[in-house]
């Protein structure tokens, strides 16, 4: 397949049937009975229209999708009695609201209207009332889900103002039938309820995606006082409390984007101040659950594979409950669990797109699976992958996973680098990576590697890249191409780069360093550290991983940037943005373009007018998969 097949490589993959379900999350345990409640994408013509709507799912395979008049609904919570679901919903003129659903009935029972875009929804424990996170219109959007702001000007004149536009998370709780209450002026990420009078939430007083990373627990009274319970050396997520009111508990660890946070759990009392932390062994945690008052089901990555263990919080024990080599969850691992369903998870591989499924002692047990004409056709186009496993030059062990066409002969390899740097490679359902899906149809071999700095490995192993993003990182990545190329199934003189985000900065700033690539794809890159920082809404994030003063020239803001060192790259380089990003804003891959252009160095520059952090609609997709199997094509020659 060449790159003139990848659009109807993607038409074939995108195929489905009206009603097909093609991915499942937000899994609500019900609080008695073996059911639960999901939010499914549901297909209307093809994979890629589908629209979120709500089911009750019995655990026995039985599926109710409510039918509630909505275009979408998603993000249910169980009222305490299991009687009820709160549901956020999409109307018709795209207007967003939370309802209250009778689930047995299948009916509405009350809304409430908000402006801006609900976010969490959670009950009262004691069952009266709930408490809603509302994003305000521009707020800002982690860079994890696309970047950009909640709305947006009403008015393709109206200006974009900073600073100080950004709008705020605020928390709100309501009574159905009674006015909505604002609970705090302090600017909320998440939250839990702690008992029936107070609430635990991640807050900071300014509401732009940059203060995310100075991010404090707070404990708020539904009389509008608050009180400093965690003030975390690193960042925080997942705020949860014990049945009965009297713990808290959150996941510190560090981050470099709000939603992709692996670490420990952090455990302390409603009364005091700090926490005592537990590592799950072998496990970077990215999500929990109380099951009693001194006990917690915990999920995370564990190497290339999910774990889930249970924690005593009354003598600090843990017990593995499962581990496995599937991936679970949309973005990283998270969990659910009832006292009659036990621990749900939504698991996915590489040929296997996402099911439901409880976590039985003999092992994972299906109850219902995602399924298309199209998904069929991408995992039977979509190769193998195999576990791999090398030596850094310092003697780390790197991980990753290879990727394989299923002819046989002689491939190019591309290597492929995650976003973060503190995310991960995971084996997920082939069609959650379209740019591997397309190189793999497309004859190439692809490399995704977890260098240095990855989730999986622990903290010491993710903050080995703070103050040295592209240094030992990068000779971990340089080893496993030099590994991977001694196959006899992979072409060593024909070797490629690409990523996103922190991967497309990797891809601009690696053929700095080494000449053994033919081409590079570089998407949504950071090329100037100094400009970035002035730019970008997450300017807290280089301030943390990168060491010196943003404006010394002898800084790490100076010398690990590709476009101040861009006089050593012969790499034909292809550049691509998101014209709405405002995470790595579209500038970057603007001066690397220009730079290597004067420079009589072979480049391209693409920027998307619709998309944010990363490429997401259909048809801007295709169009940039298309061109980076055609670049790649073009420039890895045998016998460079």
């Amino acid at each position: 397949m060449s790159s003139d097949d990848i659009e109807a490589f993607m038409a074939a993959s995108d195929a489905a049937q009206p009603g097909d379900v093609v991915d499942i999350s937000g899994v609500a345990c019900h609080p008695s009975r073996p059911v639960v409640a999901a939010t499914l994408d549901v297909a209307v013509t093809r994979v890629s229209d589908a629209v979120q709507h709500v089911a009750v799912i019995d655990l026995d395979g039985d599926v109710r999708r409510l039918d509630l008049g909505y275009t979408s609904t998603r993000g249910a919570c169980w009222s305490p009695d299991g009687e009820q679901l709160a549901v956020i919903a999409t109307g018709h003129d795209g207007g967003a609201e939370v309802a209250i659903v009778d689930p047995a009935l299948g009916r509405v029972m009350a809304t409430w209207q908000t402006e801006g875009l609900p976010e969490q929804v959670a009950w009262n424990p004691d069952g009266r009332s709930i408490a809603v996170l509302v994003a305000g219109v521009g707020a800002e959007v982690s860079d994890v889900y696309g970047s950009g702001v909640v709305g947006g000007p009403s008015q393709s004149w109206q200006p974009m103002v900073s600073p100080g536009a950004a709008g705020r998370r605020t928390l709100m709780t309501w009574a159905p039938g009674g006015e909505a209450l604002v609970v705090s002026d302090v600017n909320v990420w998440e939250f839990a309820w702690s008992g029936g009078d107070h609430l635990v939430a991640i807050a900071t007083d300014g509401p732009g995606e940059g203060d995310w990373y100075r991010s404090r627990l707070v404990r708020l009274s539904l009389d509008g006082s608050s009180t400093d319970l965690h003030r975390p050396d690193r960042q925080i997520s997942c705020p949860r409390s014990s049945p009965d009111g009297r713990h808290w508990s959150v996941i510190e660890g560090l981050a470099s984007d709000r939603g992709m946070l692996a670490g420990s759990v952090v455990v302390g009392s409603v009364t005091g101040t700090g926490g005592r932390r537990t590592d799950v062994p072998d496990v970077h945690v990215t999500d929990h659950r109380w099951t009693g008052d001194t006990s917690v089901v915990a999920i995370g990555v564990s190497g290339l594979g999910t774990a889930v263990a249970e924690l005593s919080i009354a003598d600090g024990g843990v017990d593995l409950v499962w581990s496995g080599p599937e991936a679970v969850g949309r973005y990283i691992p998270q969990v659910s669990s009832g006292p009659a369903s036990g621990v749900v998870v939504v698991l996915e591989d590489h040929a296997t797109p996402p099911r439901l499924a409880t976590l039985a002692p003999d092992g994972p047990q299906s109850f219902m699976n995602s399924a298309s004409a199209g998904m069929a056709h991408a995992a039977s186009v979509a190769g193998t992958v195999e576990r791999c496993a090398w030596e850094a030059p310092d003697g780390w062990l790197v991980e990753g996973y290879l990727a394989l066409p299923a002819d046989a002969g002689l491939h190019p390899l591309v290597l492929t680098v995650h976003g973060g740097p503190v995310g991960a490679w995971r084996d997920v359902w082939c069609g959650r990576d379209p740019h591997t899906a397309a190189l793999v149809a497309s004859g190439h071999a692809v490399l995704r590697p977890n260098p240095r700095g990855s989730l999986g490995r622990g903290e010491e192993f993710a903050e080995a890249v703070l103050g040295d993003m592209g240094g030992l990182d990068v000779l971990d990545l340089l080893e496993g191409v030099r590994h991977v190329g001694e196959r006899s199934d992979v072409d060593k003189t024909r070797i490629g780069i690409t990523g996103n985000s922190y991967g497309g900065f990797m891809a601009a700033w690696m053929p700095v360093l080494s000449d053994v690539f033919g081409a590079s794809v570089s998407r949504s890159p950071v090329t100037d550290w100094l400009t970035q920082h002035l730019t970008s809404n997450i300017g807290a994030f280089d301030a943390l991983f990168l060491d010196g003063d943003v404006f010394d020239p002898e800084s790490q803001y100076h010398h690990r940037s590709p476009l101040r060192q861009h006089k050593s790259i012969r790499t034909p380089m292809l550049l691509t943005a998101g014209a709405l990003d405002l995470a790595t804003p579209p500038s970057q891959a603007q001066v690397m373009h220009r730079a290597l252009l004067e420079d009589g160095i072979e480049t391209s520059l693409v920027i998307y007018p619709e998309e944010g952090h990363g490429v997401r609609q259909r048809e801007a997709l295709v169009d940039q998969c298309r061109r980076m199997v055609a670049w790649f094509e073009q420039h890895l020659v045998t016998g460079r």
